[in-house]
């Protein structure tokens, strides 16, 4: 039981730097912030589940995970500048 009051801590205390990146700096930097709030919420999920006994709330976790590594391969996509030359249009093929 110790262990788990020991990583509700950590978890807490990863949310308070997660918050102030998430808040202030530049957009990949709050994008990280936010991957550390993820992070941190994963952990506290996983911890209530084992001291609630119920293997079914990490499916719930699961699922965030998932959809956290999503939302940042989109969120990447749409920091990184385009890159195209300045008369090519996206979907003009023609040639």
């Amino acid at each position: 039981m110790i262990w788990m009051v020991a990583v509700l801590v950590i978890a807490v205390a990863g949310l308070l730097p997660g918050l102030y990146r998430s808040a202030t700096g530049t957009p990949a930097e709050r994008l990280i912030g936010l991957q550390l709030i993820t992070v941190s919420g994963l952990m506290i999920i996983i911890a209530l589940a084992m001291v609630a006994g119920q293997s079914s709330y990490l499916i719930v976790a699961v699922v965030l995970a998932l959809l956290s590594a999503a939302g940042l391969l989109v969120f990447t996509r749409l920091l990184t500048p385009d890159r195209r030359p300045a008369g090519d249009q996206a979907g003009d093929d023609r040639d």
